[in-house]
């Protein structure tokens, strides 16, 4: 009798719940079918599936994936009301099984908002830039790096391999070089270890469906696939450990090396009472490091990887960023070179344009009621935005699904930068990395160009 009453009671809520919603000003919205929602209507595409619904149901409407609703913002403007004009409301992260899994609800892209992660973020900018993140002086290293990746690619002669095998390495140890103040060779076991995290697991692990559905983590299919991803981690995250206690041991506080020094200076301070501030211990500080090392990696390597693509894919594209390269650009490469390149820059920001990375950003919580589009946005909601239907807006750009670098050069043939295209997101939650990342891809395309023909 129970379980019926009990069945009884869902029903009732699942029915009236949306009308209640329409009363309270809530989105619109798609809710699918019953504890699936909409995750068997998606498609290999979702990104692309949600932009075709926003025709129906506005910019801002709300998705059910399984028993959750989801807020999507399909256009520019809604993305900047919520995320630049409302950051403090719409900066949150929901903690679930899966960001517990991921970062123990520590390090900064799963930090909740408030005191804790502004201070972390903080910290975070100032440190990488100190280190030369989004500096000049980072441009040597980039450049020494690239001709070393270079170099390993010759290695295969008239062979045909995989750029990625090359690129990813390389991408990994710009990063390393400010996090651990070293690089790696290319045949290091825990660099290789790093990259089969990555792409054996990183690439086709279903995070999204143990975010919304986490009580998947317990049938036999899944569960086996969580304990096979927590060994393939192990030898990294016993690196990244073994790596901080190795800074702590030869710490000297008159010689800072890098960003573990800096954070282990934190872990010594005190405030005005002398008292250590809880947040700034060994477990942040691997949590932190080890976003880094990941996340700093596999978006710009993939990045690099669409821009060859795509522009040797265009021959008119390659006729025509190959000879402003050769007219323009010093030899090797010089990060001064670019605001001189307006056709290079072009190709990149549409290259950013045509394939964003996470194409839905990341996921937000509202910390407070919000307000986007004339609807109200209750505390606690899950938002996010659609980063692909902004760069797939055919009102915005004429053609959208075609690859034209022209599109971002004006009449006077000077570059135009577009600021609703936002690979990195906006707002507070944007990405650390972003200044770095372009000098990477900058760096990185240009040098290939210089020494190969693909």
């Amino acid at each position: 009798m129970l379980p019926i009453i009990c069945l009884s009671f869902f029903l009732i809520i699942f029915l009236c719940w949306k009308p209640l919603r329409k009363r309270s000003n809530y989105p619109p919205g798609c809710d699918g079918m019953p504890f699936l929602g909409c995750l068997p209507l998606l498609g290999v595409h979702p990104a692309n599936t949600i932009m075709k619904w926003s025709k129906r149901y506005g910019d801002v409407f709300y998705v059910k994936y399984a028993m959750q609703n989801v807020i999507m913002l399909n256009s520019f403007e809604s993305i900047k009301e919520a995320l630049v004009k409302q950051g403090h409301v719409f900066s949150g992260r929901q903690h679930t099984f899966i960001t517990e899994f991921t970062s123990g609800n520590a390090g900064l892209g799963f930090l909740d908002y408030g005191a804790v992660w502004r201070s972390q973020r903080r910290f975070g900018l100032a440190t990488l830039h100190e280190f030369g993140m989004g500096r000049r002086c980072m441009a040597p290293k980039i450049l020494e790096e690239a001709d070393l990746m270079c170099d390993e690619m010759l290695k295969h002669g008239d062979h045909a391999f995989d750029c990625m095998d090359h690129i990813t390495p390389a991408v990994t140890n710009i990063i390393s070089i400010l996090v651990f103040g070293k690089r790696f060779e290319y045949d290091d076991p825990t660099l290789l270890d790093t990259l089969h995290l990555l792409f054996d697991f990183g690439h086709d692990f279903p995070f999204a469906l143990f975010y919304f559905a986490p009580l998947v983590r317990f049938l036999p299919p899944w569960k086996a696939e969580l304990e096979k991803i927590r060994q393939a981690r192990k030898p990294v995250w016993d690196h990244i450990m073994s790596a901080i206690q190795q800074h702590q041991d030869t710490y000297n506080e008159n010689d800072c090396r890098d960003f573990i020094d800096s954070f282990i200076a934190k872990m010594k301070s005190t405030n005005a009472d002398g008292v250590k501030f809880a947040w700034w211990n060994k477990e942040q500080l691997f949590h932190y490091v080890k976003e880094l090392f990941l996340a700093g990696t596999d978006t710009t390597a993939t990045t690099l990887r669409w821009a060859i693509l795509l522009i040797h894919y265009h021959t008119d594209v390659h006729e025509k960023i190959h000879e402003e390269i050769d007219r323009e650009a010093s030899n090797p490469v010089k990060f001064e070179d670019m605001p001189n390149m307006p056709y290079t820059q072009a190709v990149i920001q549409e290259v950013f344009r045509s394939r964003p990375i996470a194409n839905f950003g990341t996921m937000r919580k509202t910390t407070a009621v919000g307000k986007v589009g004339g609807y109200r946005i209750p505390k606690g909601s899950i938002v996010m935005p659609n980063i692909w239907a902004v760069h797939h807006n055919p009102q915005r750009w004429k053609n959208p699904h075609l690859f034209k670098p022209d599109r971002h050069i004006d009449q006077n043939g000077k570059f135009v930068k577009s600021e609703d295209i936002i690979p990195f997101n906006v707002g507070q939650r944007s990405c650390l990395g972003m200044q770095l990342a372009k000098m990477e891809i900058f760096i990185f395309l240009v040098r290939m160009m210089q020494r190969f023909n693909f």
